[in-house]
């Protein structure tokens, strides 16, 4: 059975790196608690081309992007 990346990162010494692009402040904020709660290591951005402009993906475990932003959506982020 393949384990979850919550089960991973409580057997694991590093924590999962998780990339979150709302232009929503809220949300965003709401998010990253959430996953930080549950040992994520969480990086938030409201600014979806600043994020593509810095988006590494080897400096991440999982990207969750919205699907409507304003000026560049989730489906078109890469």
């Amino acid at each position: 059975m393949r384990r979850s990346l919550s089960e991973e990162n409580t057997n694991s010494q590093r924590k999962k790196r998780i990339l979150f692009v709302n232009d929503d402040v809220d949300t965003a904020a709401v998010i990253k608690e959430s996953l930080s709660i549950n040992g994520y290591e969480v990086e938030t951005s409201v600014y979806p081309n600043l994020a593509l402009q810095n988006f590494k993906a080897s400096n991440y475990d999982l990207l969750l992007l919205d699907v409507r932003m304003r000026g560049l959506n989730g489906l078109s982020f890469t």
